[in-house]
């Protein structure tokens, strides 16, 4: 379930959810753009408080992409193909579950934006990934989420997945401070194949 009153109590009245139970609003974080690094999967502002309060029932947490991200806003298992922290495990997204041996009711994922992003960040950091494959990524999440699964998905497109496996739930504007580029907070809910 997301949990749009408890979001709203925790930061105001931004979101709101429609007689179909989509969520829609905005996040704005202003001045509030920094994070600890330039990695993707940093997180910028209090990004992972705003998704605890949106869920604050979910327990078993994949942190997708996690870059080098500071998850003590919202514990959860970290995994990137270019693992920069020792707490986070080496997993390629399109092969998620080669790699992941137990199921999530959230996925938080925070992709590169991009072909040229993922090229920028493959000679920066000598990341392997030659192809985003964001459609094989939405069949890997299924594959080691529970039914009642969300994955929260922080990006500039909207991204490519199978209509029998994830639903859409919401999308929230995520805007920062003048000449930065806005982002969207896709929000799926896992259903069963049919």
């Amino acid at each position: 379930m997301i949990d749009v009153e408890n979001y709203n109590k925790v930061f105001g009245n931004y979101l709101q959810q429609d007689q179909s139970d989509l969520v829609t609003g905005a996040i704005y974080l202003g001045n509030n753009y920094k994070k600890a690094n330039d990695y993707y999967g940093g997180y910028q502002g209090n990004y992972l408080k705003r998704i605890k309060a949106l869920f604050p029932d979910k327990k078993s947490i994949l942190h997708l992409y996690a870059g080098q991200i500071d998850d003590t806003e919202f514990k959860g298992d970290k995994v990137d193909i270019n693992p920069l922290a020792e707490d986070i495990k080496y997993a390629d997204a399109r092969e998620l579950s080669k790699y992941v041996d137990k199921k999530y009711d959230l996925i938080i994922a925070d992709p590169p934006y991009g072909q040229d992003r993922l090229e920028e960040y493959r000679k920066r950091y000598g990341c392997d990934a030659e192809t985003l494959n964001v459609k094989k990524v939405f069949r890997e999440m299924y594959q080691v989420t529970t039914p009642n699964a969300h994955v929260v998905w922080l990006d500039w497109a909207r991204p490519f997945y199978r209509g029998i496996e994830w639903k859409e739930r919401g999308a929230i504007l995520y805007r920062g401070s003048t000449g930065h580029k806005d982002r969207v907070v896709n929000i799926y809910s896992r259903t069963e194949e049919t």
